[in-house]
């Protein structure tokens, strides 16, 4: 369910109380990223190939998180 979060959001932004967000998407699974654009910039700057461990650490994330990442940049940036 992509966009269910900004829903929610714009929902609360609206006014709707959260006792009515909750009726209305009570049990939705959500997912709310954790990477925010500026922690994702300062990782494509810092990656070298060989330091996904270390930036994963860092920055609190997953190694997979940094994967997806910069496989996400790769792939922008050959398009």
């Amino acid at each position: 369910m992509r966009g269910v979060l900004k829903e929610i959001c714009e929902s609360y932004k609206e006014g709707m109380s959260w006792e009515k967000i909750c009726k209305k998407y009570g049990g939705v699974n959500i997912y709310v990223p954790k990477v925010i654009p500026s922690v994702r910039e300062q990782i494509l700057e810092e990656y070298n190939g060989y330091n996904k461990v270390f930036l994963a650490h860092k920055y609190n994330l997953s190694v997979r998180s940094v994967e997806k990442i910069v496989r996400e940049w790769n792939r922008n940036s050959l398009s």
